[in-house]
């Protein structure tokens, strides 16, 4: 696969947006594989521990390092390493380049393993002073979040190692490391859990050794693929090394910039877990892995992508390619993550019973999560598109916008958590989420205008009025689908009011962009159904 240094010289156009889409269909198929992964577990978690009190207590310990995989490998550290990367390639020796990596490695493996080790040792004393004060037993949830905890190390290792090969234009391994998370969690749920385990709670603890060792996995075939790529693995620790402060710099301010949507899910599941009612926290986590679904095939795998390209044009001071690239990228994002977040808002409830109402699971919760999943999948498109405008802030080095607007989003996301937590229960922590989201994109889209990027080119309305009523179609279409077909407790029944609807309005959807001229249907059909000459042709410069 070519470098991205190659983008020298290189035909711009439809050469660039079909690589983009090229990359992004590729990171999206190795995504879709690890969401299947990660919904059959889920599928079996509800099963096994429905939405009890040891489900509540493992979706608490997760939701840590999770927060630092959203954070750090969707979110942060990737997008401080990139730009400055991607500088090193263009501008200096690939000798450099190695230096730099081993450099940033080499801190933040000591940094993390300190904070994991001293983060380990205050949870004793914070577990007897909270069991004394609350009077509950949280023996298991802090037995979780030990065993858990060592987590944020390995992701956060991982997700340098996916910066490094992401700018290298690999995204296959990185790519793959979900899918090996899953294929432990998997066999936790299905082997270790049920064989050994004679509680729910030594079940669940089981369970949670195996993510741990999912993540020494997740490191282990991230060194292969580097070594393949020339990179030359060592120690190098060294504190004044300018590349590191440059990242410092960025680092900081990211990591509430560019990700408020992680740290909002976080917080949801903080006040779920001690504010909400009991299973709170459960439905809360099924509705969200729901919405991660579309959100990592299309925003992440689309911002993945981008990135790189966007770094480069940057790197080179050419401003106008950044705009016309993140133009192409959003639009595109738009008219795949509209239809699917209308799609999973109508389908929410026979999606969860079909997936998840069974065993410990009961309709009740179901119907709990249900909503919730509503309310999360109205901000799909938001999510979305979110991803590929932050990462256009970043690659033009600019971190304090994006942190401004976070910093109140996070706030107003409390307030209205507080405000309707009462009334809504955990359907109204997933709408406060949406809310937020749609705030800080208006706002992150407001403030690039000003600076006289606007992204979405001059004839976005035409294109929004078009792409409005191919989803008012196909919405039309599903909400019928759904009325003709019944509900039913048969598995067979539930698949048919899922996939049925599911078919009839994709459908419907690309014969609508079809009749109406929507260009980005003709561009992805371009770019993946090319002849391969011809595509390598037009790659040329």
């Amino acid at each position: 696969m070519q470098r991205v240094k190659e983008l020298d010289g290189e035909k711009e156009g439809s050469s660039i947006v079909g690589r983009l889409i090229k990359w992004a269909v590729l990171i999206g198929v190795l995504t879709l594989g690890s969401r299947v992964l990660g919904l059959a577990r889920d599928i079996g978690g509800a099963g096994l521990f429905g939405a009890g009190p040891e489900w509540d207590a493992f979706v608490f310990a997760w939701m840590l390092p999770n927060l630092f995989r959203r954070l750090f490998g969707e979110g942060a550290l990737s997008a401080a390493f990139v730009p400055v990367f991607s500088e090193y390639l263009v501008n200096k020796t690939k000798e450099e380049a190695w230096r730099l990596f081993n450099v940033v490695a080499t801190c933040l493996v000591l940094l993390l393993a300190g904070i994991a080790i001293l983060g380990i040792g205050l949870s004793f004393p914070l577990e007897s002073i909270l069991s004394a004060h609350s009077g509950a037993d949280l023996g298991l949830q802090f037995s979780l979040i030990r065993i858990l905890f060592p987590y944020l190390l390995l992701i956060c290792f991982v997700a340098l190692a996916t910066g490094l090969l992401n700018s290298l234009t690999h995204f296959t391994t990185p790519a793959l490391a979900p899918i090996v998370l899953n294929i432990f969690w998997l066999a936790g749920i299905f082997v270790i859990a049920p064989l050994f385990g004679r509680t729910l709670a030594e079940k669940v603890t089981l369970l949670a050794v195996m993510v741990l060792l999912g993540g020494f996995a997740q490191v282990a075939i991230q060194v292969p693929a580097m070594l393949r790529q020339g990179v030359r693995l060592r120690p190098a620790l060294d504190f004044k090394h300018p590349g590191l402060k440059r990242i410092l710099a960025l680092l900081a301010p990211l990591l509430i910039g560019l990700a408020p949507m992680p740290i909002n899910v976080f917080f949801d599941s903080l006040i779920a877990r001690t504010i909400g009612s009991v299973g709170a926290n459960s439905v809360l986590f099924y509705g969200n892995r729901l919405m991660q679904f579309p959100l990592a095939l299309i925003g992440i795998a689309m911002a993945t992508a981008v990135f790189p390209i966007l770094s480069q044009y940057a790197a080179r001071n050419e401003t106008g390619k950044v705009k016309s690239t993140a133009s192409e990228a959003l639009r595109l994002t738009l008219f795949v993550s509209l239809p699917a977040s209308l799609g999973l808002a109508l389908l929410a409830r026979p999606v969860i019973r079909l997936f998840f109402e069974h065993g410990r699971f009961a309709a009740d919760a179901a119907s709990r999560a249900a909503t919730v999943l509503v309310f999360y999948a109205a901000g799909v498109w938001i999510f979305c598109c979110m991803q590929i405008v932050v990462r256009v802030f970043y690659s033009l080095h600019d971190t304090k916008t994006p942190t401004k607007i976070a910093i109140g989003t996070v706030f107003l996301n409390l307030v209205l958590n507080l405000l309707l937590i009462g009334p809504m229960d955990a359907a109204g922590l997933a709408l406060a989420t949406t809310v937020t989201g749609a705030v800080n994109l208006g706002a992150l889209l407001y403030m690039l205008d000003r600076r006289g990027i606007r992204v979405w080119g001059g004839d976005l309305p035409a294109f929004g009025m078009r792409l409005l009523a191919a989803v008012g179609g196909m919405g039309a279409v599903c909400v019928l689908m759904l009325y003709l077909i019944p509900e039913s407790a048969r598995k067979t029944g539930q698949l048919a009011s899922v996939f049925a609807p599911l078919a009839a309005s994709i459908a419907v959807f690309l014969l609508l962009a079809w009749i109406l001229r929507i260009a980005e249907l003709k561009t992805i059909t371009r770019a993946l159904f090319a002849r391969k000459g011809a595509s390598r042709a037009s790659s040329k410069p």
